[in-house]
């Protein structure tokens, strides 16, 4: 059985997320513990008893995705569960990183502090817009964004998620226009994100160059699980090559469509973190594969009884019978 175990990144928090599961979890308790010690944050008071406006905030939600995601990890590797391949999106690649053994608790928590410090002022001062744009393929909707670049300021795909929704990020201007451009379609919708999702396109250059300056201060190893590259789907391994990913991620669009793709071999997909947005976009690629999200007791219970050995069949239940009817001697 080939299990793939994938990531969620900013936007799929909320409050409560995780809180059944901790109050019956040790190890997820001590993760809780050990990122108040990290961070001399109260990860339990932000995750469980906030408001949602403070947890979306962006070091809040990118830090406690990261926690819940890696709690969650910690309870499949209670159960057994060796994944044959894990990929992250968007802040979810911190925890794909984690769960590899690439980087350590510590480290994946430092390195999305100092993302979030370096992004937010960027954000404060900027006039994009990011929108998910739904109905229309890539390619017609790369042609739109060419078209309009050329008249304004630059418009950039940040992102596949499947083969008919897309993310968009540029100037408030040519992103209105862009919008102007879908009445010539039926079934084409957009809608606005906020910025916190990541722009991951070259606005994203400055954000990059300051993270790598503190990439030199964590010890990146090899990763121990096959590792999903959420730019085009490739295997990263070498601890040098996952190291200049981080950076190349951030100014690249996420082709998660391409991730997608590299589980065609697996029996089990699951999504380990709070919500269920990426188990949606694999049940639509894979209707027939077992998908799940880990959010709930019921959530592992399934999982735990879908890990569970099979009984042994008797190759023959007649020879078996012949053998207990021989008496002792």
């Amino acid at each position: 059985m080939k299990y793939a175990v994938l990531f969620p990144g900013y936007g799929s928090q909320f409050v409560g997320m995780g809180k059944e599961l901790y109050d019956e979890s040790r190890v997820m308790q001590e993760l809780f513990e050990e990122a108040y010690n990290c961070l001399n944050v109260n990860f339990v008071k932000l995750c469980f008893a906030s408001s949602e406006q403070e947890l979306a905030k962006m070091n809040n939600a990118y830090l406690s995705i990261f926690l819940v995601s890696s709690s969650f990890y910690a309870l499949v590797k209670e159960l057994g569960i060796t994944p044959s391949v894990v990929a992250g999106y968007g802040t979810g690649h911190f925890s794909a990183l984690f769960a590899a053994d690439s980087i350590s608790f510590p480290d994946g928590l430092y390195l999305l502090s100092k993302y979030a410090s370096f992004f937010e002022p960027t954000l404060e001062e900027s006039t994009n817009r990011l929108i998910l744009v739904q109905g229309i393929p890539h390619e017609e909707l790369e042609k739109l964004c060419i078209a309009i670049a050329k008249k304004k300021t630059p418009l950039f795909i940040a992102g596949n998620l499947s083969i008919m929704n897309h993310l968009v990020v540029g100037h408030k201007d040519a992103i209105a226009l862009l919008e102007d451009s879908f009445t010539q379609y039926e079934q084409v919708k957009a809608q606005s994100l906020p910025l916190e999702f990541g722009l991951y396109s070259p606005f994203m250059q400055e954000v990059a160059e300051q993270l790598k300056l503190y990439l030199e201060k964590v010890d990146f190893k090899d990763a121990q699980l096959p590792l999903l590259n959420s730019v085009d789907g490739t295997l990263l391994g070498q601890a040098d090559l996952i190291k200049q990913n981080l950076t190349e991620h951030l100014m690249q669009p996420i082709n998660w469509q391409a991730v997608i793709e590299g589980l065609v071999d697996c029996d089990i997909i699951i999504e380990v973190g709070p919500g269920s947005t990426l188990t949606k976009l694999v049940q639509e690629r894979y209707p027939n594969k077992t998908v799940l999200s880990l959010n709930t007791k019921a959530d592992l219970e399934q999982l735990r009884q879908l890990s569970a050995p099979a009984p042994v069949a008797l190759e023959n239940a007649e020879e078996t019978k012949e053998i207990n009817a021989i008496p002792e001697q």
